[in-house]
């Protein structure tokens, strides 16, 4: 799943902006929680 499409599907879920998206999101590669090949984004097993 690519990044916009993840922030839409999540989007519908929760009222989140896209600033705080992009924060967890670098947190979480940060932490080596989420990996990104060819701009998709994968959970790190």
């Amino acid at each position: 799943m690519d990044f916009i499409d993840m922030y839409k599907e999540i989007k519908e879920q929760e009222k989140i902006s896209i600033k705080l998206f992009i924060l967890v999101l670098d947190w979480l590669f940060i932490l080596d929680l989420i990996r990104s090949e060819q701009g998709v984004i994968h959970k790190c097993s």
